[in-house]
């Protein structure tokens, strides 16, 4: 279960997180620098369900990163996202219905477009727009709540050498579960 966050150490003590707007949560595939919107059903203050798009977030100097599979969200150029090997720190500050997450390298932000139905890196001045969504709900994976499934991802720690056995790393995308082999 993913339980809606209000307050900000909710999201800069990290974990797994859904980010939705108008009811639409932020893909994690990138297609032309946008992320489009996956409908949600939102049960009060919670989301259930399978093949949610899951982001890893996580605390770095100057605010959180937002990552998915290793590779972490970044703003790129005009109104476009990369997905980066690099950490992007992004800033959190509580919203009229959520949380604003702007970059704190650019007047750039993490926004809905309501014409498009994309999320894009919008510029901060559209922050109060009737035609952008800047203030996004997030909602954390809640530990414990219903156990989880686990679905690990795995990333090559320590590199294996001729006199040393290596080390992988497998996280659960959902929990944040993790363990070596």
């Amino acid at each position: 279960v993913y339980v809606k966050v209000t307050d900000v150490a909710d999201i800069t003590s990290g974990g797994q997180f859904i980010l939705v707007a108008n009811d639409q949560a932020m893909n994690t595939t990138i297609a032309s620098g946008k992320f489009t919107g996956v409908a949600v059903s939102i049960s009060g203050d919670s989301i259930t369900g399978d093949g949610l798009p899951v982001w890893t977030i996580e605390a770095v100097s100057g605010g959180i990163a937002i990552s998915v599979n290793g590779s972490y969200l970044a703003y790129n150029s005009s109104t476009n996202f990369k997905m980066d090997a690099a950490p992007y720190a992004w800033s959190v500050t509580a919203g009229d219905n959520g949380f604003v997450l702007n970059s704190t390298a650019t007047t750039r932000g993490i926004y809905y477009q309501l014409s498009s139905a994309k999320f894009g890196a919008y510029s901060t001045t559209y922050q109060n727009s009737s035609s952008y969504i800047s203030s996004l709900q997030l909602y954390k994976y809640q530990v414990g709540s219903q156990g989880c499934t686990h679905s690990y991802t795995s990333k090559v720690t320590t590199a294996a050498t001729c006199t040393a056995a290596g080390v992988k790393t497998f996280t659960c995308n959902l929990c944040g579960h993790s363990y070596t082999e």
